[in-house]
């Protein structure tokens, strides 16, 4: 039976003509926000951080996905998990946009607020998650900033689309933001996998953890923030 989870990825690679005749060269972007879940990348995610959970026996029917999240990743955990019958708790900062938030309640997911405190302090949303995590009968942690299949669902499945959508060929240069880093990490091992002359470049706005780490060499977090620009 088509689920729709099943729909997830395949996105268009679409040239930008105005773009790439400044540039003289063909830029592409990918269409994540077609995806059907949470309208974000973060659906190819959030659908297999739950399959390697259930791959390792780590979620069992009927059991509860547990994540700390800014929004996007949230939206695709929740959605995913009602697909494939699992509950969800989803810690957010109390910052976060309402609307998200009423969306994700929408969905039917359980919603803990956070305040904004440095990401060391237990009632920051990532500490709590995997706090609830361990102590919420049949629950998973997803762990979406250290778990290895977030950037699994991108060796997996977006690099080998792009170079599907380039016709078997490799590509000269991948860019894009980073959040937890695993759609730059995940595409770009397998993008330079096809071709290791393939240019990776990290593009992330001023003030953020990694923009700093590429120009001072010092991985800050400022306070009340998770380390990251975005998910």
């Amino acid at each position: 039976m088509f689920q729709l989870v099943d729909s997830f990825g395949e996105t268009p690679l679409i040239l930008l003509p105005r773009i790439s005749a400044m540039c003289n060269a063909n830029i592409y972007a990918k269409l994540e926000n077609t995806n059907p879940g949470g309208g974000s990348i973060k659906d190819r995610v959030a659908l297999n951080l739950i399959r390697g959970a259930e791959r390792d026996l780590k979620l069992r029917k009927g059991g509860t996905v547990v994540e700390g999240t800014g929004g996007n990743t949230g939206l695709g955990l929740v959605t995913v998990a009602n697909a494939l019958g699992y509950k969800s708790i989803l810690c957010m900062p109390e910052a976060i946009s309402k609307t998200k938030i009423n969306h994700m309640k929408t969905l039917g997911a359980d919603v803990r607020l956070c305040p904004p405190v440095p990401h060391t302090d237990e009632r920051h949303y990532a500490p709590l998650a995997k706090k609830l995590g361990a102590t919420v009968e049949g629950a998973f942690h997803t762990d979406q900033f250290r778990n290895l299949d977030n950037m699994g669902a991108h060796e997996k499945t977006t690099g080998p689309e792009i170079v599907r959508q380039m016709n078997g060929k490799g590509i000269d240069a991948f860019t894009c933001a980073a959040g937890t880093g695993g759609t730059i990490g995940g595409c770009g091992k397998y993008l330079k996998s096809v071709s290791p002359t393939t240019l990776v470049v990290l593009s992330d706005c001023d003030g953020s953890a990694l923009g700093n780490y590429i120009a001072e060499g010092e991985l800050s977090v400022r306070e009340g923030e998770s380390g990251t620009t975005a998910e």
